[in-house]
This record gives C-alpha cells, sequence and structure tokens, in this order.
C-alpha cells in the first residue's frame, strides 16, 4: 500500500540512498507531476546540502522497501512566532537579566528576517519552474546575488536553510544570538556596546576592567600561553611578563631597580581575558597540562569520553586491534615436559557493539600476527574451529573484513602492516598514546581473554621473591588453550545478553539481546558495512611467506633453529603434495636436485599451504601424513621446537653412539690382526695342523685349556630317558660325556672332580 504524500511531510531516513538517521522533508510535490522534491531538515552551518529530486515511484519504492520511514517532527519554536512575539520574548528576556530593551530597536531574529526575506521572496516565488525543469537554480541565483551582491555560496545556505524549515517568512531564523559588535559599536537591538559592566558590577556600581581586545592582541596572547605557560610557571605570571612586553606605560626606578608600570584596567587586557583568550577551546585545562606534565595530565586528568555512536548503523564499517597477554605459562604439544612460555592474543573487535570476528593466538606479536588477526576475521571459521574440536555452523561465527582498523602504537605500527592494507584496500588508524579509552571495547575484551584460573597462570602480576613459579605448573598446551578461547569467544558472542545495545527498531522487531543476532538483524536491514575482497587476495596479503624445499617425496617447509634462530632446518613432518606439484613434475625434477619455492602459510594452521604462481593464480597444497592426531595439533612453532632438540640433543647422541660403535669395530678388527699375525707366525714351526672337524683333538685341547687355566667351562648335561633335567649337585642322574670303554684322560679326571663337587688340583 503506497503512502499518501504531501508538502511538508518528513520522513527519518534508515539507509542508503539517503544519509542515515537523517530528517528530511517534502518541499514540492505537485498532483500533476511524477517527479518530488526532499531537503535534508538538518543543515550544516558551513556547508549546504542540496535538495534530493527524484521521481514519485522511487519515493513509493525507498518508504516500501524501509529505507523511509513518516515520522512527525516537531517545527522549531521560531517558526510559529511572528515579529511582534519575537520582540516580547526579547525585552522580557532583557528585563529578566536586568537590561531595558527599547520598544523600536528590533530584536536580533527579526532584524535577520527583515534583512533576508526580501532577497529570498523573489527566488521562492520561482521554485516550481526550477523543479519542473523550466530554468535551472544556478541561474536564477545568479540573478538575484548579483542585485544583492552577495556570495553564490552564502545565498544557497540561507535558501536551504529556508526550505528546510518550511520555506515561508517565518522559517527565516537565525542560528546564533546575532552580531555581537565590535569596539565602539552597538550590540543588535539592544543599544549596548562592547565593555559594558555585568550584573553584578552594575548592581554595585563599579567601573569594568574589561578591554575591547583586537585579533593582533588575541593572537598575542596565544603565543605567549605557547611559549611561556609551561610546568615551572603559572599563567599570572605569564600574564605579568605579557603586560611588561605589550602593555608597558612607562618605566620607574625603585630601589637601584627598574620597574615597568603597566596602564590603568580598562586600557588593557585583563587577567580573566589572557586566561579565556589561551590556545584551544579550553585554555585553563591547557595551562593545567602544561604544569602538571604530560604523562601526569595523561595518567590523572584527561578526559575519557563516552560513546554514543547508535549501534544501528555502526556494524562493520570499524574493529578495534590490540594485543595482550593471557598470562598463563603453557607446554609444546610434542611433549608435555617442554615449558614454552605464556601465549600472547590478539583478537579483532567490531567498534559498534563488541563483536569479536576473529582471533590469533600465538608466541610473539610482530605484523605477523596483526595479518593472520585480520585473516581469521576476514575468512570463515568453520574448520577452524573443526581443528580445536568445536563444531559450528557459518552464521555462529560471521565473518567480516572491516573498511577501517583501529589499533594503538604497538604492533601494527609499521610499514609492512601498512602496505598490506593498502593492497586490500582498507585502511589504518593509530590511537594516540597513552590513551586505551579510544579503543576501550578491545581493552575491555581483554578480561575475557584472561583465564586466571587454569594452572601455570600468573595472575597477571610479576613473581616476587619467595613466591612459587608459576611455569612448574604449566599443563595445557596452545592447542588446548587457544580452544578454551574459542569457547568463551563464542560465549560471548551468541550468549551473553546485551539488552542495553537495543536500539527501538531493534525492540519493535524483536531481536534477540545477543551480539550475533544483532549482527544478523542489521545486515538483513542493510545497516552493516560490508567490504569485499578476493579471499586469494586476502591470503596473499595477509598470511605470512615462508620458504620451503622441493624434493622427490613433496614439498618441505623450512625454518631456522628455534631459541637462538641458527642454522636453517626442513622440517620433515611438515611434507605436503598436491596436483599442481604433480601437474608440473616438481617431485621428478626435485628428485634430480632440490630447488625452492617461496609459499603462503598460517603458523597456527600448517594443514595447507598456498603458492602464487604467476599463470595459474593461488594453488594450494595440503600436508601429507597418516597420522590423523599429527594434522590436528601441528603447529610451525612445535615443529621448530621439535627440529631443533632433534638437532641440538637427540642427533649428537646418535653421533656419539656410532663414533663408539666405530671404536669398538676398529678395536675388534685391530685383536683379530693380532691373533691373525700371531697365528701365522705359529703355524710354520707345528706339525701339520689337525684338520678343523676332528672332535677328539678339540676336546684334548679344552682338557688341557682347563687344567692349565683353571676355569672350568659349563659342560651342558645330557638329558635322561625320561627327558627331565636335573640339578647338576645330583651326580647319580648326571650321564658322563664320555665313552667309559675308552681309557680316561687327565681331562676327564677333572671334569668328572667337577661333576662331584670337588675341586681338582691346579696343575704345577
Amino acid at each position: 500500500m503506497f503512502e499518501t504524500l504531501a508538502v511538508n511531510q518528513t520522513f527519518l531516513a534508515l539507509g542508503a540512498p539517503f544519509d542515515a538517521n537523517e530528517l528530511y522533508r517534502l518541499i514540492w510535490c505537485p498532483s500533476d507531476s511524477d517527479q518530488v522534491v526532499l531537503i535534508r531538515i538538518k543543515q550544516p552551518p558551513t556547508a549546504r546540502q542540496a535538495p534530493r529530486r527524484m521521481s514519485r515511484r522511487e519515493l513509493q519504492d525507498a518508504i516500501t522497501a524501509g529505507c523511509l520511514k513518516r515520522v512527525d517532527c516537531r517545527p522549531a519554536p521560531e517558526t510559529l512566532m511572528t515579529d511582534s512575539d519575537l520582540n516580547a520574548s526579547a525585552r522580557s528576556k532583557a528585563r529578566r537579566l536586568g537590561g531595558v530593551q527599547e520598544s523600536e530597536i528590533d530584536c536580533a531574529k527579526v532584524a535577520y528576517r527583515k534583512r533576508w526575506w526580501p532577497i529570498l521572496e523573489p527566488v521562492l516565488r520561482e521554485l516550481d519552474s526550477v523543479w519542473r525543469g523550466h530554468q535551472s537554480l544556478s541561474h536564477l541565483i545568479d540573478l538575484c546575488s548579483t542585485n544583492v551582491q552577495l556570495s553564490r555560496q552564502l545565498f544557497y545556505l540561507r535558501l536551504y536553510q529556508c526550505l528546510a524549515h518550511g520555506g515561508t517568512r517565518l522559517a527565516l531564523f537565525s542560528n546564533g544570538s546575532g552580531k555581537q559588535g565590535g569596539k565602539d559599536v552597538a550590540r543588535v537591538g539592544k543599544g549596548k556596546r562592547l565593555g559594558r559592566p555585568p550584573i553584578a558590577q552594575k548592581l554595585t556600581g563599579k567601573i569594568t576592567g574589561n578591554f575591547a581586545l583586537s585579533t593582533e592582541d588575541i593572537v598575542t596572547m596565544q603565543s605567549f600561553w605557547q611559549r611561556h605557560v609551561h610546568r615551572d610557571v603559572a599563567v599570572i605570571d605569564a600574564y605579568n611578563r605579557y603586560l611588561d612586553t605589550y602593555w608597558t606605560d612607562h618605566y620607574e626606578q625603585l630601589r637601584s631597580r627598574t620597574v615597568a608600570i603597566h596602564r590603568p584596567p580598562g586600557e588593557r587586557p585583563s587577567l580573566m581575558q589572557f586566561r579565556t583568550h589561551g590556545p584551544g577551546n579550553d585554555p585553563q585545562q591547557f595551562a593545567s597540562r602544561k604544569q602538571m606534565g604530560e604523562i601526569a595530565w595523561q595518567r590523572q586528568l584527561r578526559p575519557i569520553p563516552g560513546k554514543s555512536t547508535p549501534v544501528t548503523f555502526r556494524t562493520g564499517f570499524k574493529a578495534e586491534i590490540d594485543t595482550t597477554s593471557c598470562d598463563v605459562y603453557l607446554v609444546s604439544t610434542e611433549n608435555r615436559s617442554w615449558v614454552i612460555g605464556t601465549a600472547k592474543a590478539l583478537p579483532v573487535v567490531d567498534n559498534a557493539f563488541g563483536y569479536i570476528s576473529g582471533i590469533y593466538v600465538g608466541w610473539r606479536m610482530n605484523a605477523t600476527a596483526v595479518r593472520l588477526a585480520i585473516l581469521n576475521a576476514a575468512t570463515p571459521k568453520k574448520e577452524f574451529c573443526a581443528r580445536y574440536g568445536i563444531n559450528i555452523e557459518e552464521d555462529e561465527w560471521i565473518s567480516c573484513l572491516h573498511p577501517h582498523y583501529y589499533a594503538d602504537r604497538g604492533e601494527a605500527h609499521c610499514d609492512e602492516v601498512r602496505g598490506d592494507m593498502e593492497a586490500i584496500r582498507v585502511s589504518l588508524e593509530f590511537a594516540k598514546t597513552a590513551r586505551p579509552d579510544e579503543h576501550g571495547l578491545v581493552e575491555k575484551t581483554h578480561d575475557l581473554l584472561h583465564l586466571h584460573d587454569l594452572p601455570g597462570s600468573t595472575h597477571g602480576r610479576f613473581r616476587e621473591r619467595g613466591d612459587d613459579d608459576p611455569a612448574r605448573g604449566a599443563t595445557l598446551n596452545i592447542i588446548e588453550f587457544t580452544r578454551l578461547l574459542i569457547e568463551r569467544i563464542l560465549d560471548h558472542n551468541n550468549t551473553q545478553v546485551v539488552d542495553h545495545l537495543l536500539t527501538s527498531e531493534m525492540w519493535q522487531d524483536g531481536v534477540k539481546p545477543t551480539r550475533v543476532e544483532m549482527l544478523k538483524w542489521a545486515i538483513r536491514k542493510g545497516y552493516h558495512h560490508t567490504h569485499y575482497a578476493h579471499p586469494d587476495e586476502i591470503i596473499a596479503s595477509l598470511s605470512p611467506t615462508c620458504d620451503a624445499v622441493v624434493t622427490g617425496r613433496g614439498i618441505y617447509l623450512t625454518g631456522r633453529r628455534y631459541g637462538d634462530s641458527g642454522d636453517e632446518m626442513i622440517l620433515e613432518r611438515l611434507r605436503y603434495l598436491g596436483e599442481f606439484a604433480i601437474r608440473h613434475s616438481w617431485l621428478e625434477n626435485g628428485r634430480r636436485g632440490k630447488f625452492r619455492i617461496t609459499v603462503y602459510f598460517n603458523p597456527n594452521l600448517p594443514d595447507t599451504i598456498a603458492y602464487l604462481d604467476a599463470r595459474e593464480g593461488l594453488q594450494y597444497f595440503h600436508l601429507a601424513t597418516d597420522d590423523a592426531l599429527f594434522e590436528k595439533i601441528a603447529s610451525y612453532q612445535d615443529q621448530l621446537i621439535s627440529e631443533t632438540h632433534r638437532l641440538l640433543v637427540v642427533e649428537p647422541a646418535k653421533e656419539e653412539a656410532r663414533q663408539s660403535r666405530a671404536a669398538l669395530a676398529a678395536s675388534r678388527r685391530l685383536d683379530v690382526h693380532l691373533a691373525q699375525a700371531e697365528l701365522q707366525q705359529l703355524v710354520p714351526l707345528t706339525q701339520k695342523r689337525r684338520r678343523l672337524n676332528d672332535a677328539k683333538g678339540r676336546r684334548d685341547n679344552l682338557g688341557n685349556e682347563v687344567q692349565r687355566t683353571g676355569l672350568f667351562p659349563m659342560p651342558v648335561p645330557a638329558s635322561s630317558e625320561k627327558g627331565v633335567c636335573e640339578e647338576p649337585s645330583n651326580t647319580a642322574m648326571v650321564t658322563p660325556i664320555r665313552d667309559s670303554s675308552s681309557p680316561s684322560t687327565d681331562a676327564d679326571v677333572a671334569i668328572d672332580a667337577w661333576l662331584r663337587g670337588q675341586s681338582p688340583e691346579r696343575p704345577s
């Protein structure tokens, strides 16, 4: 159903193509024309807002789509008052203040009407032909402004202000109180001049001490403020020096020193004027700041402004980023006995209502961390959460690439980050030093990321002498700790009740008082500011780069030795494969000789890397491993630590073992060589060697060796008929190893004695 249109109807703009949250007045809507004209009611004091001409159909469509909403706007009080009413009101006010308003002198607002109505009335009469297109407004204003000798800019301003308030004579009223007058010039409508005494002085009969200041006097005062008011000089001292320099009447000799005699009050600026006309809008605050010192003023007296921007029209427009230490000691994912240190987090928080759109958790905060945090906020996070064992849908953690980012002068304050932001066409703004209140939402978010109830927490303070080292209680690794942070962020975005952020329009639409529902509502309404960039462009601009080596087995990431940034290492467990490498025969070429490439990767998500090819664009390679757990918990930092431990601890131990085995082998070869040399010397001196398979000869040699050395090797007892082996001490059950029919030898006697438990006599 279409809205019935009429002149002077007012509409509230809720979105494009109108300025959001502004009021518009319908100033021309004839029944015989398809065109209508609207103008913004709130006109800036210096810049004009031109009327908007559009078809009647376009206006009806904007109302139907919710871009314009019909409202009842209360008119300005001055548009309901005639000239006599305005003069009567001004005289009544003058009597209350102790003055007298002359009856024949018009007040400032009536004088303003009488001045501008004869100028604007000819233009207002011809506006119908202008809106119908018969003549241009610029040509009409040129004719009228030439006759009255006014600038076109001022003419446009007054005309648009009159149209915005109704387009009648009563719509003409000044924004200020009128001309204040100069030296010896009467103020409009009051017949009083500068230098008049205030009410208190007038009642007591005192003479005013004010002085009519010129522009040069004000500039001189401001210069003195800048140069002479500082920590050791008060305002009164600077004022006396100012009088000595510019307002000295003559000099007198007093007790052997020359004294400057200033001009009397009324002929020189007073101390109050000197205080009032200091630099800036608040010279007294400037003086306190100069005298206290910048650091003390920032800590104690700096103002902390509030936040009054409506949530409705600012979502997705600006995000705040800042780093915080999580204050919890963590261990390595490879070995829980390796205590690494405290992790740091960098959240990306929407400036409108505190929605956390992304986060980076790592060990070091630098330009890479800033880029990875923005990358996480701008990309889908379903797979990101699944890596940490959390199953969500895409609308449970909405991604957003903000067109503006607000940060302090820390990790983001470098040319590297600025260049990356320019590549994806977003801006970066920096807060003032020691002003955390300027990005208070992200500072407040830090409380959400401090989990001081975990083992290994520092509780946000330095360890003092005698305190237990919190690192001894470190239990969690960075994967488990990041999972806890993600759960808290999801609770912050999706569950926490923030009904104080709901606007009247949200209450009418029944929006649930959570941040994610408010964001979804803003997206549906068209209030959400979106900035689009291609996903490959985002990855290539924000992901850190790393050198990789292509071999016959795959693509391996490289890194510097952890701790001392020493030699370069190849991370053997981070092996990647992809169709692009197979299609271009990288593995065959790598088998003939290794070669390097540069890849993009996320240190906390190394399951996928990307390579930018000049012809085919961004190509992806995936981690090749049979270890499903390793694919979930692998991180570049832990692989550096593990590989460093292998090179510095494991490999030296292996090398020492290899050297020990080599020394044993060399000693063994030497003993064999000496034995062989001795054997070669003895063989020619003896008779022909017996055959090696001569058992009787070996037995005789064994017996002789037993008698000579007294060493008794353990014989192997033969099994009995029952298949039972008895103890050697039971000699009745032992079967002798020699034949009883053969004659006994000395060796047989010795062995038989040993079997009976007797000690044979050693040969002499």
